[in-house]
């Protein structure tokens, strides 16, 4: 099993702002599950910002291989899902792990 993890800081400074996309993050990455056949689970978080350099939302989700992860990064869901959410993002980070 493959888990891929992806850290996003988010553009907004207002906690209202910060607060809609992460609900929209979260709603629009959770119904990939559904989707897409390889993505055993997704879990979606945010941060609870005690300081200010940690970052604002987590994805923790876990593949059945590289090959399902592979084939989720070309989905067309997904790739909607990246170009949406760049209009949000500041950074990104990720990793992938052998579980």
């Amino acid at each position: 099993m493959i888990r891929h993890i992806v850290v996003w800081k988010l553009k907004a400074t207002d906690a209202t702002e910060r607060e809609t996309i992460f609900l929209a993050m979260k709603e629009k990455l959770e119904a990939l599950v559904a989707a897409h056949p390889g993505i055993k689970s997704i879990d979606v978080y945010k941060s609870m910002a005690l300081v200010e350099w940690h970052w604002d939302v987590v994805l923790v989700a876990d593949y059945e291989s590289q090959e399902a992860l592979d084939a989720y990064q070309v989905y067309p869901d997904h790739k909607a899902f990246v170009t949406w959410v760049e209009d949000y993002s500041a950074q990104r980070i990720a990793i992938d792990y052998l579980v």
